[in-house]
């Protein structure tokens, strides 16, 4: 192993992070950017030479799969600065891909690193509301699902919601409804003869499933 590639790692968690390490002749870098990235977003870096780099450092990143350029960005950083660089990877479908980075002091390369990266599937939250928290046998239970992607756009996609009794039977369902603004409002009437105890709202979407409880008792108004 060659004494640039030991000045080099990747860690463990979300981020990918690339360090030169200092000493008499070399200066050092650190370089951040995610190991995992949704299709809808790009990849962005971020750029830090730190001590000894008296002159700029290029930075260029590759992303490619099966030996296939797909998209590549260059930046230039001044030391003891912190700056992004913005890799366009929006639109390239979930798989696993190659990231190439290297950096340059004028035309002299200083370290390259590959490593791999995932674009994965978007991940969906959602909210599930219900007009209360407990129910007398026989009245309406009314549902609102919100669904948003992490950036708080709505998400536009089919959602299902499912009622399951204490039992977990399934009472009522409404499967791959259509939405535009990524809410569903149902309602939910109970029998007179409903079970009594917490029961269960399912909302599925994107693949995710998400899930409330409420309560059927008989009270005192």
């Amino acid at each position: 192993m060659t004494a640039l590639a030991q000045t080099l790692s990747v860690s463990i968690h979300l981020l990918l992070s690339l360090l030169s390490i200092c000493n008499a002749h070399r200066p050092t870098y650190i370089i951040t950017a995610p190991s995992s990235i949704h299709p809808k977003a790009n990849m962005t870096f971020t750029v830090c030479p730190l001590l000894g780099s008296q002159l700029p450092l290029r930075v260029t990143a590759q992303i490619s799969k099966d030996g296939q350029n797909l998209s590549s960005a260059e930046g230039t950083f001044a030391q003891g600065t912190i700056g992004k660089l913005v890799l366009p990877t929006e639109g390239l479908l979930e798989s696993k891909y190659e990231l190439l980075v290297q950096g340059y002091s004028e035309e002299r390369l200083l370290f390259t690193n590959f490593t791999s990266v995932k674009i994965v599937k978007e991940t969906v939250s959602t909210l599930i509301q219900t007009d209360k928290a407990v129910y007398k046998p026989g009245q309406i239970v009314k549902i609102r699902a919100i669904c948003i992607y992490p950036d708080l756009k709505p998400y536009l996609g089919k959602i299902s919601v499912i009622i399951r009794s204490p039992r977990r039977s399934v009472i009522q369902q409404w499967l791959d409804l259509e939405t535009t603004v990524g809410v569903v409002s149902k309602e939910f009437p109970l029998s007179p003869n409903s079970l009594l105890g917490n029961w269960y709202i399912q909302v599925k979407s994107n693949g995710v499933q998400k899930e409330k409880t409420f309560t059927v008792a008989e009270y005192s108004k």
